[in-house]
C-alpha cells in the first residue's frame, strides 16, 4: 500500500471515529422533572414517553441518522 493511500485510509477511519463519538455526545438521555427527556446538544428535546421505540433504540437510530448526514463518513 502507498504511504498516501495510508496516509488517507487512515485520516478516514480517524474522520468516521470522531464523528461517532460526536454522535454520542450530541444525543443522549438526561432526567429532567422526575421523567427521562432525550437531549440534544445538552438541549432538552422530549421526553422519552413521546417516542415509539425504546429510548436507548431510538437514540442509537439518531446518531446512525446523524452519520449518514455528516460529510466525507457517509461515502465510506
Amino acid at each position: 500500500m502507498g504511504i498516501f493511500k495510508n496516509y488517507k485510509e487512515n485520516k478516514r477511519d480517524k474522520r468516521k471515529a470522531d464523528v461517532v463519538k460526536h454522535s454520542k455526545d450530541l444525543y443522549q438521555l438526561q432526567e429532567y422533572n422526575g421523567e427521562v427527556w432525550m437531549t440534544y446538544d445538552g438541549h432538552l428535546v422530549c421526553p422519552t414517553t413521546m417516542l415509539v421505540d425504546e429510548a436507548v433504540v431510538a437514540i442509537e437510530k439518531m446518531r446512525d441518522m446523524y452519520i449518514e448526514r455528516t460529510p466525507k463518513v457517509s461515502v465510506l
